[in-house]
């Protein structure tokens, strides 16, 4: 379609009320942590309806009501920070929007950007302070885990097998601080890639909001068509090599390498998996609330599923077997 009239919903001009709406609601996500990934998308929306520089004012302004609550009113200022990466979410996710790039195209550049320059600047950090990275996350781990053990008191002594291993994981916070040290980088590439697929897809979701206002070509059954480049496939193999050669003497720094290699890798070929796990709902006409049961309770129990359905595609072409059903790519 080249037209955009097909999607109009609102009035062709946006009014300040509904920026005001997206502005509160954007802050308002970031301050309640469960629905914080949706954060980006009321930011990415007014990039879409109201430009770019209206967009980028009122991320200032929204910044600095976000510091003065904070300073005065003593909310914690983890406020700020995720409102600051809600709103580069949004600006990347904009972007690829406004350049009319394939979503799967867009997601690894402006992941693998956005990457990069988190990991210059933890690299800065640890050049300039070498401790202060370790010490924040002792910090932060200790706190955690003495919150836990104090709120979770009588489970912990009540002396079966799973409350026995949960007190030595608690009783320990130097391990776990170790282990989120070691995994630092594929901690950050799963977190960057994750909340901008999740912010892209709901913003695609959502297309007939915006589309009156921007022209793009592509839609969320292209951003489920994702597929990992097949040259990675030659990472994944490196990856197992270091992590199963760390007992065959390569040493603990190849386990971490491989660790973190794979991390990276697992998130993509989730995003690949995923797809075609949606293909295959459709092949089987599942929708509605089911479709809704199953998506949800395979993301959060057999999300390893999907990762290993997204590396063996790479020689089965899974979708092959499905018939293709007109319409149905973007039920989700």
């Amino acid at each position: 379609m080249t037209s955009a009239e097909g999607y109009k919903v609102f009035d062709s001009k946006s009014s300040l009320g509904k920026l005001l709406f997206l502005t509160v609601m954007a802050i308002a996500l970031c301050s309640f942590t469960p629905l914080t990934f949706l954060a980006p998308v009321p930011i990415a929306i007014a990039f879409l309806l109201y430009g770019r520089l209206t967009a980028v004012g009122m991320g200032a302004v929204s910044l600095g009501i976000i510091w003065i609550v904070t300073t005065y009113l003593k909310v914690p200022t983890f406020v700020g920070v995720l409102y600051i990466m809600s709103f580069l979410y949004a600006l990347l996710i904009s972007e690829v929007i406004y350049r009319d790039v394939n979503p799967s195209r867009g997601l690894l550049a402006s992941g693998a950007g956005l990457f990069a320059v988190s990991m210059a600047i933890l690299g800065l950090l640890n050049f300039s302070k070498p401790m202060m990275v370790r010490q924040e996350l002792t910090t932060m781990v200790t706190k955690s885990f003495g919150e836990l053990k104090e709120q979770n008191k009588t489970a912990l002594n009540s002396g079966t097998e799973e409350a026995r291993e949960m007190k030595t994981l608690l009783d320990n916070p130097e391990k776990a601080v170790a282990d989120l040290y070691n995994n630092t980088p594929a901690i950050i590439f799963v977190g960057v890639f994750l909340g901008i697929w999740l912010s892209f897809f709901v913003t695609l979701r959502n297309a007939r909001i915006w589309r009156y206002k921007v022209y793009y070509q592509f839609g969320l059954k292209d951003l489920l068509q994702f597929k990992v480049p097949e040259y990675l496939v030659w990472l994944l193999i490196v990856g197992l090599g270091l992590f199963l050669g760390a007992d065959y003497g390569l040493g603990s720094m190849a386990e971490v390498a491989g660790t973190n290699l794979l991390g990276c890798l697992a998130i993509l070929y989730f995003f690949q998996g995923f797809g075609i796990y949606n293909d295959f709902l459709s092949f089987i006409r599942t929708g509605g609330i089911l479709r809704v049961i199953l998506t949800t309770f395979t993301v959060i129990f057999a999300w390893k599923m999907l990762v290993v359905i997204g590396v063996f595609d790479l020689w089965f072409n899974f979708r092959k077997f499905f018939k293709k059903q007109n319409g149905e790519g973007d039920k989700i």
